[in-house]
């Protein structure tokens, strides 16, 4: 039975389409032929530059762990570059600029793309079941994103003028209406200062090129003396919030320090990755490194592939049970590896 209750959301979704697509026919298509595009553009533009609240899928609290990132991220950050997109589009449909109908073409197409890509990865990986509070998102707002989206196609194919809006004619009124002008100019040249401005903190803090880059680490074993190597812990990955596998092993080597190692290791790529030694027997969530002591090996060095972390002195084993792969900037772990007591042996 819960098999059957776990469709409801591609259900909700093409309902909801389709009442917003009758809605449509009744409401807004019959205006396009009576009023000017840009009544009907702008408030859609408007509705579209809130699409950043597609950043909800990779916050917590919104969604349930488990939440695939192969749909996460590309739909939270399709979803910011919409938004920005509409919103930048809106001076120019204003203003009648040449530039207006382009625009709002590179929005409509990316922003129709986006979701058509967020609804096929959604179902691939089977993200409704980890939605959790966001499930609002593609239930409700996507259908009449959807349906926005269709109306604006009909509008650039059908109804496009270019006519400018009335102006002040009169000799007496001219200066004043050049004034307004310059003004208006002024503050859109300030917004998409602003915008931009805002891209690059989000790049910043989001980082989305990891997103698709692996980075790949092949770093030997710390000593070429393998009689005097002895294996201290060892403990194996499972999943967290992303999908994360391999080996973890505790050596002393040869000169007395000791040594963190991954083998066969493999996660997600994420902006700011630390390797975290975590007072705890085991990591299965969030909360569980939340709450507990940890020390902070450092940035990870690679997504994929055999990598060392070297252990302080005073790191106290017995304490210390877990290595944990954590998202600093969106506090999430990864996966971990709780570790156990390993025989004395040689590598």
């Amino acid at each position: 039975m819960s098999a059957i209750f776990d469709r409801v959301l591609p259900l909700n979704l093409i309902a909801n389409t389709a009442i917003f697509y009758v809605a449509a026919r009744l409401y807004l298509l019959p205006l396009v032929p009576r009023v000017r595009t840009q009544l009907i553009l702008v408030p859609i533009l408007l509705l579209h530059s809130t699409r950043h609240l597609g950043l909800m899928f990779l916050t917590r609290g919104a969604t349930f762990p488990g939440m695939p990132p192969q749909f996460a991220y590309p739909a939270a950050f399709g979803d910011l570059i919409t938004a920005v997109l509409a919103f930048a589009a809106i001076p120019f449909v204003l203003r009648d600029s040449r530039l207006a109908k382009p625009a709002v073409w590179i929005f409509n197409i990316f922003g129709t793309l986006d979701l058509l890509a967020a609804i096929t990865t959604a179902t691939i990986y089977n993200a409704p079941v980890t939605m959790g509070p966001a499930y609002w998102i593609p239930a409700f707002w996507v259908p009449l994103l959807l349906v926005t989206h269709y109306a604006t196609f009909v509008l650039l194919r059908k109804n496009w003028n270019s006519g400018t809006a009335p102006r002040f004619c009169a000799e007496g009124h001219k200066g004043e209406s050049m004034k307004t002008q310059d003004s208006g100019t002024k503050r859109w040249k300030v917004v998409i200062l602003l915008i931009i401005i805002a891209l690059f903190v989000g790049w910043y803090w989001f980082r989305p090129e990891r997103l698709v880059t692996n980075r790949r680490v092949h770093e030997g074993f710390p000593t070429i003396n393998d009689s005097s190597t002895q294996i201290l812990e060892l403990g194996t990955f499972h999943s967290g919030t992303h999908p994360t596998e391999g080996t973890a092993t505790i050596y002393r080597i040869e000169n007395g320090s000791r040594v963190l190692r991954f083998t066969n290791f493999k996660t997600s790529n994420g902006p700011d990755v630390h390797i975290y030694m975590v007072a705890a027997e085991d990591a299965r969530d969030n909360a569980s490194v939340e709450h507990a002591a940890f020390i902070d090996l450092g940035l990870i060095k690679g997504k994929i592939g055999e990598q060392n972390y070297t252990l302080g002195s005073d790191l106290d084993l017995a304490k210390y049970r877990t290595v944990s792969v954590w998202c600093k900037r969106f506090s999430k772990n990864f996966g971990a590896a709780p570790l156990m007591p390993a025989a004395q042996s040689t590598r």
